[in-house]
Formats: structure tokens, sequence, C-alpha cells
């Protein structure tokens, strides 16, 4: 009789919990950069230059063992990514990460800085991170008009 009210009570809480209850969703909630070793989060502008040689995207949240093709960053005009397209993922520490020391070049265009966004509905909706980041060429403000 017990074991019968056991699954009983299994069955019914099964029943009342929406699909997916079980496991909860990834959520992004903040972005840092490090550019060579100096760390950049909410309120700072990250400087990139001809004369970078590192650069690295840390992503921060909860669940990051959830983590789908739903949660995006986009870390410069025109480029979007989901954390499961090569981003480092840290279970424990809930944080994802990208060094894109190799890919400089994919900033060349933030020429005035580009706010880091990120979404956890598959680019649906758009959160601020409250970091930027620009490239610096060097230039004066007369070489650059």
């Amino acid at each position: 009789m017990k074991k019968n009210l056991t699954t009983l009570l299994f069955a019914l809480v099964a029943m009342m919990m929406p699909i997916g209850a079980w496991a909860q969703d990834a959520v992004i909630t903040g972005v840092t950069i490090t550019v060579d070793g100096i760390e950049y989060g909410v309120g700072d502008t990250a400087v990139v230059t001809p004369n970078t040689t590192s650069l690295i995207f840390t992503v921060y949240g909860e669940n990051f063992a959830n983590l789908t093709s739903e949660n995006f960053i986009s870390y410069t005009q025109g480029l979007e990514d989901p954390l499961t397209n090569g981003w480092m993922i840290d279970t424990e520490k809930n944080t994802a990460t990208c060094d894109f020391s190799n890919k400089l070049h994919f900033f060349e265009i933030n020429i005035t800085p580009y706010e880091v966004k990120y979404s956890n509905d598959n680019m649906k909706t758009w959160s601020q991170s409250g970091v930027y980041i620009v490239y610096d060429y060097g230039l004066s403000e007369e070489e650059k008009a």
C-alpha cells in the first residue's frame, strides 16, 4: 500500500509540473572583457589597439550546465554567437569564455564604443551588458574624419 501511495504522489507531482520544470534554463547575467590582462566590467570601455595581444570575453550567469542555442552574445557590430558555439563552458562557475586574441580584426569595425549585448531567448530580446568595446587605431580626431 505504501509503495502505491508513493507512486501515486509522484505521478500527481509530475502531472502538475510543466514540462522542463525539472531543469532550470541557463541565464546570462553579465559580461567582462579582458584586454592584455586588464579586466573591464560594467561602466568600462575596453580598448583594443593594433598593439593588443590578448582579448578574452567572459560571460557570467546561472545554470550554465543547461546552456542551449537560445543563449547568445553580441560582442561587436554585426556578430552574434550562441555560447554553445566554441565557447569554453565552466558549469561549476557558471561562466563561458572565448579567446579572441587571434581574431582581433573582428573588432576593427568598432571605431565608436559598442555596448556588448546578450540574449537568453534566441535573439528575440537583448539585454545591455553595460560593458563597451572600442578599437583605437591611434588616429587623431582630424585623421578619423
